[in-house]
């Protein structure tokens, strides 16, 4: 399992002892958190709700002892807010009964991933996209992403998850379409997640880990496999990822060497005197330059 996964995999691990189910349980208990009985009325949600807030509100001492119970009472003060306006809203509060009566009351006679798999709808799909990637089922969950893309034009996971859930699958997902050879697909969606992170952080420090891949997929990969319109495309987008001046060289460098090739020659003089500035030790420019020069005048 890559390293990334298992990072994931046990931050919800983590909310799993805070309460939020994962796996078959796939939602959270907004009775349990509230403290209600599923008959409760809304007078008795909305009187709960209250009382819940009151305890763990920031300004009251206790709540804000240390950093860790700051982000512990913060936590489940997100997770009251989403009970108290799911079960306030009779639609939503149907829609969270349904799920509610077959994975926390009876949770041993539903399988939620076989329910997903009969549901036709693209946000049932997206579902069972994101729980096959953490459920060691990841060859089906990047047939149905590489099929959905194929069926649907400019089909996005993003409609269908929050921020944090969006990014987390994504990159999940860019990882198993690597380790499957798909690398241009791989890199639009590492290209999602750099775009989402330079908007607002996320990943935060694990975000390195995110440019690792981004940067072994443009230097390692996509150069050698793709054609030239696809690998200039991409080689343009991961200028701006923020990687480092020598990989920046290197794009320019390769860039430079396709306009060549195809006979662009103001262009591959622009990319690579961008590339020696990025870089003035970096080599085979003059060489490459050289090459193409007397192709030119032959």
């Amino acid at each position: 399992m890559p390293a990334a996964q298992e990072r994931i995999l046990a931050n919800r691990t983590e909310q799993q002892r805070a309460g939020i189910p994962n796996g078959r349980n796939t939602i959270e208990d907004y009775y349990r958190i509230l403290s209600i009985s599923p008959t409760a009325t809304t007078a008795e949600i909305k009187r709960a709700f209250r009382k819940k807030a009151k305890e763990l509100h920031p300004d009251i001492p206790r709540n804000a002892q240390s950093t860790a119970n700051a982000k512990a009472n913060e936590h489940a003060l997100r997770q009251l807010i989403r009970a108290y306006e799911t079960l306030l809203d009779a639609r939503r509060r149907a829609d969270f009964d349904f799920f509610y009566s077959k994975t926390v009351q009876q949770p041993d006679t539903f399988n939620y991933r076989r329910w997903l798999q009969e549901q036709p709808d693209l946000a049932s799909k997206a579902a069972l996209i994101f729980f096959d990637l953490f459920h060691n089922e990841e060859d089906d969950a990047v047939a149905l992403f590489l099929q959905l893309r194929e069926l649907h034009t400019g089909f996005s996971l993003r409609p269908y998850f929050s921020r944090g859930d969006f990014m987390d699958c994504i990159f999940v997902l860019a990882e198993e379409l690597y380790f499957r050879d798909h690398y241009y697909e791989s890199f639009l969606l590492l290209e999602k997640i750099i775009r989402e992170e330079q908007k607002q952080d996320y990943f935060r420090h694990f975000f390195p880990e995110v440019l690792l891949l981004a940067r072994k997929l443009i230097r390692e990969k996509i150069v050698h496999t793709l054609s030239d319109d696809l690998v200039l495309d991409c080689c343009e987008s991961a200028l701006d990822f923020g990687l480092s001046k020598a990989d920046q060289a290197e794009i320019l460098k390769k860039m430079a060497e396709i306009y060549y090739r195809i006979g662009d020659f103001a262009t591959a003089d622009g990319c690579a005197e961008a590339s020696q500035r990025l870089n003035p030790r970096i080599r085979g420019i003059s060489k490459l330059k050289k090459n193409y020069q007397e192709q030119l005048w032959r």
